[in-house]
């Protein structure tokens, strides 16, 4: 007495016919006059039905292959998803980002570098900070002026020279004191007025006819 085999995995069956499933469906299980569609997330062929690879997503059913990650995006688990806040992806087929870095800001899965102006100490930023008065901001980075160079403003990629008449240190632009003086440009610090000459207002002048100064450091001439 003969007797028809039941149906395997990856077919249907119907009218004693045995055939494999379509691109884009499945049977996982044995006996099936039909076959199903396949899910999102998942991709079917010759009647198998797996899960998409890490790095490969697939939004759609009944589909027969995934598609690369994109560019922004990680994919897990079959599916696309955007970077969060402060990480980034440049590269396809990803199952991950990356933590943005020191120097740069992330936004939409974009990894950018510090506009000159700004700066960035951390990593993991979605935005750069203004560059902080007496410094200089370029690279992501914040730099105070060097010796006789003075900035007074925020937001800056460089710094100024100081002018005569001023000492500047630590970024910052001072006039010099009665007494003393600059009388050329870039001086981080003022020098005692000399003898014979007296300084206001950071400038320096000889002392007038009829008037005289034997010390050092003087703002005034005596008669």
């Amino acid at each position: 007495e003969s007797t028809c085999a039941t149906c395997p995995t990856s077919y249907f069956c119907t009218s004693g016919i045995k055939t494999v499933c379509a691109q884009g469906e499945y049977t996982n299980t044995t006996g099936n006059a039909a076959c199903t569609e396949c899910e999102a997330r998942y991709y079917c062929s010759a009647g198998s039905v797996n899960i998409c690879a890490e790095g490969e997503y697939q939004p759609l059913t009944g589909k027969s292959s995934c598609n690369t990650c994109l560019v922004g995006h990680y994919c897990s688990g079959g599916a696309l998803v955007a970077c969060s806040a402060g990480t980034y992806q440049h590269d396809e087929g990803q199952n991950g980002c990356l933590v943005c870095n020191a120097k740069h800001y992330c936004a939409n899965g974009q990894q950018y570098p510090c506009e000159p102006g700004t700066y960035q100490p951390s990593t993991g930023q979605v935005t750069c900070l203004t560059c902080s008065q007496y410094n200089f901001c370029t690279g992501g980075v914040q730099t105070v002026c060097a010796q006789g160079d003075y900035q007074l403003l925020a937001g800056k990629a460089s710094c100024d020279e100081c002018e005569a008449d001023y000492a500047c240190s630590n970024g910052q632009r001072t006039l010099c004191a009665d007494g003393t003086y600059t009388d050329t440009a870039g001086q981080s610090a003022c020098s005692d007025c000399k003898v014979a000459h007296f300084c206001k207002n950071g400038g320096i002048e000889v002392c007038p006819p009829g008037f005289y100064t034997v010390v050092t450091g003087q703002s005034s001439c005596q008669p």
